[in-house]
């Protein structure tokens, strides 16, 4: 695993540029961008970037749009989600989200 990485989960300084943050962070902002530019009738397109972006959630998760996430991959969220608009989360460290919220 990356140090800056390591060293960003366990909430100490980092370099958010190192290139494994860096990649990182470019591809979620790449997927977010992607799901924002969808409309709620594009569900079969929307349902697969989230897949992507937050690949550890459970049933039911439904986001309006747009968003806004720095990693997407420390985020564990629960069965039926729902967010409204303009969904951000900061996620530079693990971001739980419970079911049914």
């Amino acid at each position: 695993m990356d140090s800056d990485l390591e060293k960003m989960l366990a909430g100490q300084p980092h370099n958010p540029a190192s290139p494994v943050l860096s990649q990182m962070s470019q591809l979620a902002h790449r997927l977010w961008r992607d799901y924002s530019l969808h409309t709620e009738t594009d569900k079969v397109e929307r349902d697969a970037i989230l897949d992507k972006l937050f690949p550890d959630h459970k049933d039911g998760i439904y986001i309006q749009g747009s968003v806004n996430v720095d990693y997407g991959n420390f985020m564990h969220i629960g069965k039926e989600f729902f967010a409204n608009f303009n969904f951000t989360v900061l996620d530079r460290a693990s971001v739980t989200i419970s079911d049914n919220m």
